[in-house]
C-alpha cells in the first residue's frame, strides 16, 4: 500500500515539475494568478498532454474529484495548511504554511 506524497513547491510564479503518483509519471504545473490572489493548478500526462487545467488551490479541498478523466491518478490531492485561517493559500504560503499532497486510493 503507498503513502501520501508531498509535492515539493517550487520557488517562483510559475514552475512545472515531473511527479511519480500511483506508479504513473504526471506532470504538475502550478501558477500563481495575481489579479484574483490565488494559486492554480494543472496536471498533464508525461507527454505533455493536459488531463486538467487551471484547477484553483482551496486548503482541504479534494482538488480533482470533479474531474473523469481516466488519465488521473486514482488517488484525490489536497491542500493543507498550517492555520485554520488559510483557505485560500496566499502567493508565499505554498511550501510554508501549505503543502500539496496526493493521497493514492486504498
Amino acid at each position: 500500500m503507498s503513502s501520501e506524497v508531498r509535492i515539493p513547491w517550487q520557488s517562483g510564479a510559475s514552475w512545472r515539475q515531473s511527479v511519480t503518483l500511483s506508479g504513473s509519471i504526471y506532470k504538475i504545473v502550478a501558477n500563481w494568478n495575481e489579479i484574483g490572489a490565488f494559486w492554480s493548478m494543472s496536471i498533464l500526462t508525461r507527454d505533455n498532454e493536459p488531463i486538467v487545467s487551471a484547477i484553483k488551490i482551496t486548503a482541504g479541498a479534494l482538488l480533482t474529484i470533479r474531474h473523469a478523466d481516466s488519465r488521473l491518478p486514482k488517488g484525490y490531492f489536497v491542500v493543507t495548511t498550517k492555520s485554520a485561517d488559510i483557505s485560500t493559500p496566499g502567493r508565499n504560503d505554498m511550501g510554508v504554511n501549505a503543502e500539496l499532497i496526493y493521497v493514492p486510493a486504498i
